[in-house]
């Protein structure tokens, strides 16, 4: 494998590009350096921790869950946001390294700029997503570059075609490949939460049937299976098909409600099988 893991360009023998593969490392595992690597990304690797976004879709909104990044109490936190808004009706969610999501980002946000005033009409959700990933796997066949290490959630209201006005989720990768998900998850928790999102979701048809309190509920829940500091550590938004220009956020208020009812109900579960555990 080291003689193969130095370039960007050169396939192993069997069609591995390891550095593609490092860059997911990047987003999936945070700190934890597991292979040796290129210097630069065993650096980038070595020095950032990548956080949890969950995406859930229905028929009516779509929901970003994202884990709140720490700060030290003495630094500014407003520059560390995790959701970017890159035009009017499109949002993206990221996970990875924040440094590379300034460029990748700013990339999108140009191309919906270029967009409108090329056609004189806004970018679609799929569109955007397409993008993104042409330029993340432009960065996977260029020597002297490596690719961008991170994954994006890209959420939006569709502005064209015959899926007009519906909300839309779409995934990127650093391999450049985009595809469309009633409910995902990426991070470094992103394993556990997309494992209890598909034991939940399990059609398009109940993903698009999802009463608008359930789905802000598996949102909640999902994120609970990662973050370690309860709400503190919860940042959720959702965009709504009825106001699809507005990204709107959950108060602190309200996704405690959601942590309250869904720790209730678990302690009740545990106290049933506890009891039904002693009659045996």
């Amino acid at each position: 494998q080291m003689s193969y893991d130095r370039a960007l360009t050169v396939f192993s023998p069997d069609g591995h590009l390891f550095q593609v593969e490092y860059a997911m490392e990047a987003v999936n595992k945070g700190s934890t350096v597991v292979f040796q690597s290129f210097l630069l990304l065993l650096h980038l690797l070595t020095h950032t921790k990548t956080y949890t976004q969950v995406g859930i879709r229905t028929d009516d909104l779509v929901i970003l869950a994202v884990e709140r990044k720490t700060v030290p109490k003495l630094q500014d936190p407003r520059p560390l946001k995790k959701i970017i808004q890159l035009d009017e009706h499109l949002w993206a969610g990221f996970a990875g390294l924040t440094a590379d999501s300034r460029i990748l980002l700013g990339k999108a946000r140009i191309e919906a700029q270029s967009h409108r005033l090329t056609l004189d009409q806004p970018m679609g959700v799929e569109a955007m997503a397409r993008h993104i990933a042409d330029v993340q796997q432009q960065y996977t066949q260029k020597g002297g570059s490596r690719p961008f290490g991170l994954c994006c959630l890209v959420v939006g209201v569709e502005t064209e075609g015959p899926l007009l006005g519906k909300p839309r989720l779409f995934l990127t990768e650093p391999s450049g490949l985009h595809s469309e998900w009633l409910a995902c998850s990426v991070g470094k928790g992103g394993k556990a939460a997309r494992e209890f999102l598909e034991a939940k979701i399990k059609t398009q048809a109940e993903a698009d049937k999802l009463p608008r309190d359930q789905a802000f509920r598996l949102a909640v829940e999902a994120l609970m299976e990662v973050v370690q500091n309860g709400v503190q550590g919860m940042d959720i938004a959702f965009l709504d098909r009825s106001s699809p220009l507005t990204l709107q956020y959950m108060t602190p208020e309200d996704i405690q409600k959601y942590v309250d009812l869904i720790d209730k109900e678990r302690a009740e579960e545990a106290e049933r099988k506890k009891a039904a555990a002693g009659m045996k």
